[in-house]
């Protein structure tokens, strides 16, 4: 499971910015940051499986779990080192690029969980909002669905300029979003630390299955738009 040890190897792997550093550390990568991500993986699968069969969830580096390493290739920052990592559910990236995912993100400072997207496109938005102004019984239901929860809000990134200024508060606040994501924020680490993480996690993740099936939806009405085409 995750531990303080998990935070520390992240906080100065970062800080050393090697290859020698991290080569010299590497049974603590594998042992403290590695081994817990693929024990969430494993603990998270049949529950994944469940909301959607097509969820990739092959428990490795590139799967589902995020590289240590950045691509600095055409990067202005030449960090060698990630100062997070994360595991990420979603279908077959190559197969359906640009699709939901669930996800958990770590860092030294705090951790972030949830699910949606990270970036898609216009055309994707462009039913959502059309969803949205139509009052379609799934956007309707789905709304229903993440009001009965708590823990999750919107986030991710606001268009500068407000828009459908005449549209009801909690309908506007989902048109101003350039992507669609609820998520949750915690340091509370102590929780991350807890022995049944994983499980508080899936009952807060099944909070979110309406979100993730509306979403594969506007996926799905995106396909045969394009086939019609």
């Amino acid at each position: 499971m995750f531990s303080e040890k998990t935070i520390e190897f992240l906080k100065l792997n970062k800080l050393n910015n090697s290859k020698e550093w991290f080569n010299d550390h590497k049974d603590e990568y594998e042992e403290y940051v590695l081994l817990p991500l693929k024990e969430l993986v494993y603990s998270l699968t049949s529950f994944m499986q469940s909301v959607d069969p097509l969820i990739i969830c092959d428990a490795s580096v590139n799967k589902t779990i995020s590289r240590i390493y950045r691509d600095i290739r055409f990067s202005k920052d030449k960090s060698l080192y990630k100062e997070e990592v994360w595991v990420s559910f979603r279908r077959d990236k190559k197969i359906y690029p640009m699709y939901p995912q669930y996800f958990l993100v770590i860092s030294p400072y705090n951790y972030t969980y949830g699910c949606g997207y990270f970036a898609t496109d216009n055309k994707t938005m462009n039913i959502i909002r059309n969803l949205i102004l139509t009052d379609d019984e799934k956007f309707v239901y789905t709304v229903n669905e993440l009001n009965k929860q708590k823990i999750f809000g919107l986030g991710g990134e606001k268009y500068k300029k407000l828009q459908y200024e005449d549209m009801p508060e909690t309908i506007r606040e989902w048109l101003n979003y350039k992507c669609i994501c609820f998520e949750k924020r915690s340091n509370d680490f102590s929780a991350l630390f807890s022995t049944d993480f994983s499980k508080k996690l899936i009952e807060q993740f099944a909070d979110l299955t309406a979100l993730y099936k509306f979403l594969i939806y506007v996926e799905e009405r995106k396909l045969m738009d394009r086939e019609k085409l």
